[in-house]
């Protein structure tokens, strides 16, 4: 008796116990509670082409954006400096730091999203559905439980 029930809830608790889920939680990665390395990650998505070339994607979009930030930042910061060191401050010059900050914004504007979704998109591969169905016993009175 105690083996039905133990069978019945292996049954029950066998998706999650199978499931390796991954979660992205403030640019870091986990399985399984454990926090893993973003190499480990690739190795992870190497086995599905299409999730690997949107992490790619991802991570090429957050380094255009991260080089962007950096390099309006120091044109901006370089005009701050002119500005304290000779107190002009050349409009121009200013405005494209700024400019290039913005178009890094605009660049960086759906990374997470990207990031996400590929780490979804790996999850949803992996979970394995089962369905139980009620049906009626052929051998007498009763209920069967199908998987």
């Amino acid at each position: 008796m105690k083996t039905k029930y133990l069978f019945l809830f292996f049954l029950l608790c066998s998706s999650t116990l199978f499931c390796q889920n991954l979660i992205r939680e403030k640019w870091h990665y986990y399985q399984n509670k454990e926090p893993i390395t973003s190499k480990e990650v690739k190795k992870l998505f190497a086995n599905s082409p299409q999730i690997l070339k949107n992490l790619k994607k991802a991570e090429l979009q957050f380094a255009i954006s991260s080089g962007l930030f950096l390099m309006g930042g120091a044109y901006t910061g370089g005009q701050i400096g002119h500005l304290s060191a000779t107190k002009e401050l050349e409009w121009k010059k200013a405005s494209i730091g700024v400019g290039i900050i913005a178009i890094g914004f605009v660049v960086s504007k759906g990374v997470n999203k990207k990031f996400d979704a590929a780490v979804r998109d790996y999850n949803q591969q992996k979970t394995k559905k089962s369905s139980f169905k009620w049906n009626p016993s052929k051998q007498g009175l009763g209920i069967c439980l199908s998987f």
